[in-house]
C-alpha cells in the first residue's frame, strides 16, 4: 500500500492527515473524506512570464487542483494548500494517481480546503525537479522567478478557475 513511498496514504499511515493538523492548528475535521470531486486540469502556459515558456521556465504542461464541489462556488470561502511536488514525483513521471494516493484530497473534502499542484518538468532538470539552484535565471527563488510567478499568478486566478469548473461541471479548464 505504502509503495513506492512511505509519503502515500495507506491503512495505519496517514502522513498527510499529521502534516495538515499541524499546519492548521486543528481545525480540521478528525476524519478524512472520500473525495468525491474530480482533479481539475489547469494549463500553465497562460500563467508563464511574458517572454518565458514552459520549458524555459521548467513547468509541464499542465497542473492540477483538487477542491471540494462546495468550494467550486462563489459563495464558499476555502483555504488554499500549494503542494510543490519532489524530483520525479511529478505529473510528467507519475501521471495524476500520485496526486491523489498521497491522502491531501481527502482531507481536502473534509477540511475545506483547496489543493493546487504545479508541475515542474524535466525541461531544467533531468529529474523534474523545482528549480532551487537558479537554472532558470537569478530570481529563481523570488516571485519574480520563472517557476513561483507562474504559480503566482494561477493562484490569483483560482477564484475564476474553480468558478469555471463549479459551472462546467467539468475536470478540465481551457
Amino acid at each position: 500500500c505504502c509503495s513506492p513511498s512511505s509519503l502515500l496514504m495507506c491503512e495505519g499511515h496517514d502522513l498527510s492527515g499529521f502534516l495538515l493538523r499541524h499546519l492548521l492548528q486543528g481545525r480540521m475535521g478528525v476524519q478524512r473524506s472520500v473525495a468525491d470531486a474530480p482533479l481539475i486540469e489547469v494549463p500553465q502556459a497562460p500563467y508563464v512570464a511574458q517572454g518565458r515558456t514552459l520549458n524555459d521556465s521548467g513547468l509541464w504542461r499542465a497542473a492540477y487542483v483538487y477542491a471540494p464541489l462546495k468550494c467550486r462556488s462563489r459563495k464558499m470561502w476555502c483555504n488554499v494548500h500549494v503542494h510543490y511536488h519532489g524530483c520525479v514525483w511529478g505529473a510528467e513521471y507519475t501521471g495524476t494517481d500520485l496526486l491523489l494516493r498521497l491522502g491531501l484530497v481527502e482531507w481536502g473534502e473534509a477540511a475545506d480546503m483547496v489543493f493546487v499542484f504545479p508541475q515542474a518538468s524535466s525541461t531544467l532538470d533531468s529529474a523534474g525537479c523545482w528549480d532551487w539552484t537558479g537554472q532558470s535565471g537569478d530570481l529563481f527563488d523570488t516571485k519574480y522567478g520563472a517557476q513561483l510567478f507562474a504559480v503566482g499568478a494561477m493562484l490569483e486566478d483560482l477564484p475564476r478557475i474553480l468558478w469555471q469548473a463549479g459551472q462546467n461541471d467539468s475536470s478540465l479548464i481551457v
